[in-house]
């Protein structure tokens, strides 16, 4: 996703793969609490990587997600006659409100 991201030229493009690169964050930290607190209660090895690939297979999925559909924080339905096409070689969020 970081080369991605350098080499991206459009903002919504690299507005969806920061926030995908947020998620796996988030996901890291998750993950490194979740170990420390399973090493805690002496887990098995095989419950704790189950867990751990989990948690691991959520977040890449989730953060693959975020990149594929974009951010859903500024989410508006409005007529479609008045979207124009904007960053569709990329494919994510293809569409943006044209301005009058």
């Amino acid at each position: 996703m970081l080369f991605a991201l350098a080499r991206s030229t459009c903002a919504r493009r690299d507005t969806a793969l920061i926030a995908g690169i947020a998620v796996l964050g988030r996901g890291m930290v998750v993950t490194l609490y979740a170990h420390f607190a399973m090493l805690a209660v002496h887990w098995s090895v095989a419950a704790a990587s189950a867990v751990l690939a989990g948690l691991t297979g959520t977040f890449v999925l989730a953060a693959f997600e975020v990149v594929r559909t974009g951010s859903q924080d500024n989410l508006v339905v409005t007529n479609s006659a008045t979207y124009g096409h904007f960053c569709d070689h990329d494919g994510v969020l293809d569409t943006e409100p044209a301005v009058p």
